[in-house]
């Protein structure tokens, strides 16, 4: 407990993210506090408690735009390594933001296993069990942490995913061909919703609720307020990605609801027309006959 809460940064700008023994320290651009002296003050806070940083697994990377024109890389800290993709709790992370370095790895992962799946298959496995061994081996590794890196992923990455679940459904490893885009939806979707709960440890990133509602023009899927958006890189972050989408989805359910009521409106008026004529047709018949 006092591990947990002891260490401190040096800036109010700045943030430090603990998990197990992994400690994570981000330090923006504008902040007053150098990304120097905050390494110092946690290796003094280490040696006060009696531990031991491990610097040749301690990185440094710098984030900055992937088209930025006029960009500067600061100097590496000392005996510390500056990179340029790094690996975190299991997850390829760019300096751009880029995940095409975590789908090339977990493609390579998946690739593996898929040939023990067909070495299962030669040995007489059946459909229904390889796909048992699919879902747990080859697509948990592919959905794993999807909310945290599925905004920053291309068209090319999400065709190249794609392309893997359909080989594997060719070759028969499985009994369905699954979608990138509905995986990331449903996971998405459990996510946004559990952490809506107010005893969810990710229910302080979310935005403050609206109470004012007179002004909503139309119903949303959630009561949360909007942030301003800068870029797309922060729109498709998860928060944002899912603020976002649940208030499409929502006036697309309306719409379509709309549309199919006048629809069926048009083809009831269509009907009555139509009644109407054919009375009128009886009628002059039976007035030719009489004549």
């Amino acid at each position: 407990m006092v591990y947990s809460t002891d260490l401190k940064t040096l800036s109010q700008y700045n943030s430090i993210i603990k998990y197990a023994d992994d400690t994570t320290v981000l330090v923006p651009q504008y902040s007053s506090v150098s990304m120097e002296e905050e390494f110092q003050q946690v290796q003094r806070w280490s040696s006060i408690n009696k531990l031991e940083i491990n610097i040749s697994k301690t990185k440094e990377i710098v984030f900055r735009r992937p088209s930025a024109r006029h960009f500067t890389l600061p100097q590496p800290l000392p005996s510390t390594e500056q990179v340029t993709v790094t690996k975190l709790l299991g997850v390829h992370i760019s300096a751009t933001l880029s995940a095409d370095k975590h789908v090339g790895h977990i493609i390579s992962v998946a690739n593996q296993r898929m040939y023990l799946l067909a070495q299962l298959k030669s040995q007489g496995l059946s459909r229904n069990a390889l796909h048992v061994v699919f879902t747990a081996i080859v697509l948990s590794v592919i959905t794993y942490a999807t909310p945290a890196f599925a905004g920053q992923l291309s068209k090319g990455d999400k065709a190249r995913l794609d392309s893997l679940f359909r080989k594997a459904f060719r070759r028969g490893l499985c009994c369905q061909t699954f979608s990138i885009e509905e995986l990331i939806l449903a996971a998405d979707k459990k996510l946004f919703r559990q952490m809506s709960d107010n005893k969810h440890c990710l229910h302080s990133l979310l935005p403050k609720q609206r109470h004012n509602k007179i002004n909503s023009l139309r119903s949303r899927g959630h009561n949360y307020a909007l942030p301003l958006i800068e870029s797309n890189l922060f729109k498709n972050s998860f928060i944002n990605r899912c603020l976002f989408s649940y208030i499409h989805l929502t006036f697309l359910r309306l719409f379509i609801v709309c549309y199919l009521s006048f629809f069926a409106m048009c083809i009831c008026m269509f009907t009555i027309l139509c009644t109407c004529n054919v009375c009128t047709c009886h009628t002059f018949l039976l007035k030719g006959d009489l004549t």
